[in-house]
């Protein structure tokens, strides 16, 4: 039984596809012994966000898998008005987070739907006030909605915590990952830049979201387990092919 954590995709259908076929031929998984744990950022910039849900989508029909959320995630949902998030958010705080979303890779996203920004206004951060909002929304399968929707904030595994970006300064100095969690805003969750360089007291951390030219970011200690993980090698971005990273020994599997 073994778990691998997979970092940002944003949209890059050909090169999950080409992941999954080296773990499956190199790592021989096994579809319900073996976990895939993806950290989120599944969608924008890339060429093809939807191709890379129907490939997720399809993924967890026959294996393990577990899905997080991303900021781009967030971002994306809150743009077409749809309510998620562990968190009360207030509707300025909605209308902020959408605003940024499609100079943020959101109209690539779009156009792999094959929605055309230029037939709507684009004076507005979400859709109401739209002509017709429904034309955008129903653009996007039902099912692509429900995925997006079901993300998880986060995934602990023993010692192991699983997040999109981080955790608060607090959530550093906590004794377990779900207290690391509880004492973390999803704010923090899904865009920290700040802790994953840091020491916790908790376990390890697997994180994405912040790119690495150089590929995987260990902060390692100096006996056992890293204090955290960063497993975004910025694949959308040309520096790295998408990789995995084996959490039971801690091994970069590399396509």
């Amino acid at each position: 039984m073994s778990t691998y954590a997979i970092g940002d995709i944003h949209g890059c259908r050909k090169e999950l596809s080409t992941l999954l076929e080296t773990l499956y031929i190199k790592e021989n998984l096994h579809p319900e012994d073996d976990t895939l744990v993806f950290v989120g950022d599944y969608v924008d910039r890339g060429p093809d966000s939807k191709g890379v849900i129907d490939r997720l989508i399809e993924l967890s029909q026959i294996q393990r898998c577990v899905f997080l959320m991303g900021n781009h995630e967030d971002m994306m949902l809150w743009w077409l008005g749809i309510d998620h998030g562990r968190q009360q958010v207030s509707l300025r705080e909605r209308a902020g987070i959408a605003g940024i979303w499609i100079c943020n890779g959101g109209s690539r996203t779009l156009e792999s739907y094959g929605v055309d920004l230029s037939m709507h206004s684009e004076s507005r951060a979400n859709l109401s006030g739209w002509d017709d909002p429904d034309i955008i929304l129903q653009a996007i399968p039902e099912n692509h909605i429900e995925f997006l929707k079901g993300l998880q904030y986060y995934y602990i595994d023993s010692s192991n915590l699983y997040v999109h970006a981080g955790v608060s300064y607090n959530g550093l100095l906590a004794d377990t990952p779900q207290e690391a969690v509880d004492k973390s805003s999803d704010e923090n969750l899904l865009w920290d830049r700040l802790a994953f360089g840091g020491r916790n007291s908790f376990g390890t951390m697997i994180y994405g979201h912040t790119p690495n030219k150089e590929g995987v970011r260990w902060n390692r200690r100096e006996e056992g387990p890293p204090f955290s993980v960063g497993t975004d090698v910025g694949c959308v971005f040309g520096y790295n092919p998408l990789m995995a990273v084996r959490i039971d020994d801690w091994v970069e599997i590399w396509t």
